[in-house]
């Protein structure tokens, strides 16, 4: 990765903070799936 000026630590570290970050929408998604359901709008 050093084409982009990137360490790999530094890939890691981006890596880590992309992957949390999806990991917390994810499961905003998840949750306002199910309130949905719970509410009636979705089946």
């Amino acid at each position: 990765m050093e084409a982009f000026g990137i360490s790999g630590y530094e890939f890691g570290v981006i890596g880590m903070t992309f992957g949390m970050f999806g990991f917390v929408a994810f499961s905003k998604l998840i949750r306002l799936e199910e309130h949905l359901k719970n509410s009636g709008v979705l089946d």
